[in-house]
């Protein structure tokens, strides 16, 4: 009986993971779209300022060129805001990935458990799981749930190191 338990904690592990990819590949289209968006925003402010360029003295010239360049500014804030949320996703794809591999490695580990036994390396799995994180928050979860942490004072820590400087703080990979 623990032995089809075991197939179908793996089982269910492996659903959790290939429904973070299914949703990872569903993602890709409508990001690629926002980047063509986020591109021809940037190209429209390009033609603002060519368009300002040419524009010539005189009250006229000024006040259209006052309207272009509030175009221009807005466009290229709207860019600036569009890649920030850019750049959300893609944390949060990189964090997906990870969930989704760890998820891949403990079915695996369970799996080759069964074959070889209870005193599998769980050292040897925790080591590599850490490994696999990019971005400190990740690692910071990761030690405070396996030294005993609940998920809820794992976040309460998160919140207070967000609060702690940290705002506006973007992780580089």
């Amino acid at each position: 009986v623990e032995c089809a338990s075991e197939r179908e904690l793996v089982a269910m592990l492996g659903l959790a993971a290939s429904q973070i990819e299914v949703s990872l590949c569903e993602a890709d289209a409508p990001v690629a779209t926002l980047c063509r968006a986020v591109t021809a925003l940037g190209a429209a402010a390009e033609v603002l300022d060519g368009g300002l360029a040419q524009l010539g003295p005189g009250r006229e010239s000024e006040d259209v060129r006052r309207m272009l360049e509030a175009q221009r500014d807005a466009l290229r804030r709207r860019a600036g805001e569009a890649t920030a949320a850019l750049q959300f996703h893609d944390r949060l794809v990189q964090r997906l990935t990870h969930v989704r591999d760890g998820l891949a490695a403990l079915g695996d580990f369970l799996d080759a458990r069964g074959h070889h036994g209870p005193h599998a390396d769980w050292d040897a799995l925790r080591r590599r799981m850490r490994e696999g994180y990019s971005m400190e928050q990740e690692r910071v979860m990761f030690d405070l749930l396996v030294s005993g942490a609940t998920p809820d004072q794992v976040l309460r820590t998160l919140a207070e190191l967000r609060t702690g400087g940290a705002a506006g703080h973007v992780d580089l990979f």
